[in-house]
């Protein structure tokens, strides 16, 4: 009904043609600003993903390291770094190393 009315009725079409000439956005110019977005935020999940690998390979190395070491030892360096965790002043940093450290157990 609204194309019959369009065709028909000469106000409707001037403002249809008008709105269009106004707002009308090449398809292609729009796929590219999506597509860089995109490639945009590909490239920062990139870099995180990057970023998350050598964390998890430091955590990785540390826990293997650990677990070369004889018992004996291994209880040392708990009591140790547990030591050393209660006179850290951050709580938040606290709570990283006893993750890691119940990683390693």
């Amino acid at each position: 009904m609204f194309k019959d009315v369009l065709m028909l009725d000469r106000r409707y079409k001037t403002l249809y043609h008008k709105y269009i000439d106004e707002n009308w956005v090449d398809p292609e110019i729009s796929l590219e600003i999506h597509n860089e977005r995109l490639r945009e935020k590909c490239s920062l999940l990139e870099d995180e993903n990057e970023t998350l690998k050598i964390n998890l390979k430091k955590k990785l190395d540390f826990i293997d390291g650990f677990y070369g070491l004889p018992e004996m030892e291994q209880y040392n360096l708990k009591v140790r770094i547990i030591a050393m965790i209660k006179m850290m002043p951050s709580n938040q940093k606290r709570k990283e190393v006893f993750q890691i450290i119940n990683c390693a157990q």
